[in-house]
C-alpha cells in the first residue's frame, strides 16, 4: 500500500504556503504535518521528503489565475503500469511549482521587500526533478519540465537581486524561455501517449498551462 506522503522541496515551500493562504483569505489551519486534499492520489516517493511542509492550497493557485485542475489519476488505464508512479510524482511537483509561481506573482505585486524564500523554494523545486527516477523515454520530458521552472527561477532571482523593471527585454526573454519549455513538456507528453484518454489529456493540459507564465 502506498504511504500517505506530501511532496515536500523545502522548508521555504511551507512559508510560500501559509503566506498564499494568508493572501487569498484561506482561513484553513497551517499544521506541520498534515493528511493530503481530499481526494489527492498518493505516493511512494523514491526518497524521504527533506522537510516537513504545510498543506498547499493548490486549488486556490489554480482559481487565481482562472485555471481549471484535474488531478492525475495513476490508475489511468491510458497509461503505462511502469509510468504511472513517476507521472504521478511529476504531477506533484508541478502542482507546487504552479502554487510557487502564483505565490510569487503575488509576492512581485504587493512589492514584497524580502522575496529571498520564493527563490529558495524555486531552487528546490528545481532539485526535486534530480531526485525523480523517469523511465528512459520520460527523460526528455523530465529535463523539459525542470528547465521551465529553472527559467521561472532565474527571472524571480534578478527581481530578488538587482529589481528591474517589468517589460525589460532581458526578463522578458526568460519567460518566454519558461513558457517553451513547458510547452514544450506538453507536447513531449502528448507524442509519448497519443492513445491517452480525456482524464490524461485534461490532467495534463491543466497543469502545464497553469506552469506556463505566457
Amino acid at each position: 500500500m502506498n504511504r500517505i506522503l506530501i511532496l515536500t522541496v523545502g522548508l521555504l515551500i511551507f512559508g510560500v504556503g501559509i503566506e498564499f493562504a494568508r493572501s487569498t483569505g484561506s482561513q484553513a489551519q497551517v499544521e506541520a504535518r498534515v493528511e493530503p486534499e481530499s481526494g489527492d492520489q498518493q505516493a511512494d516517493l523514491p526518497f524521504e521528503p527533506p522537510v516537513i511542509t504545510a498543506l498547499s492550497p493548490i486549488d486556490r493557485a489554480y482559481a487565481a489565475i482562472g485555471s481549471r485542475r484535474t488531478k492525475f489519476d495513476p490508475t489511468n488505464e491510458s497509461i503505462l503500469p511502469s509510468d504511472r508512479e513517476y507521472l504521478l510524482q511529476s504531477a506533484a511537483l508541478v502542482e507546487q511549482a504552479v502554487l510557487w509561481r502564483v505565490s510569487a506573482e503575488q509576492a512581485l505585486k504587493r512589492n514584497e521587500k524580502d522575496r529571498s524564500n520564493w527563490v529558495v523554494a524555486g531552487q528546490n523545486l528545481v532539485k526535486g526533478f534530480d531526485l525523480l527516477s523517469p523511465p528512459a523515454h520520460l527523460r526528455r520530458y523530465n529535463a523539459l519540465t525542470q528547465e521551465s521552472i529553472d527559467r521561472l527561477r532565474q527571472y524571480y532571482q534578478m527581481y530578488l537581486w538587482s529589481q528591474p523593471s517589468v517589460g525589460e527585454p532581458h526578463n522578458e526573454q526568460i519567460l518566454r524561455q519558461a513558457s517553451i519549455a513547458t510547452r514544450s513538456a506538453y507536447a513531449e507528453l502528448t507524442h509519448i501517449y497519443p492513445s491517452r484518454n480525456a482524464q490524461a489529456e485534461a490532467a495534463f493540459y491543466d497543469m502545464h498551462h497553469a506552469l506556463d507564465p505566457l
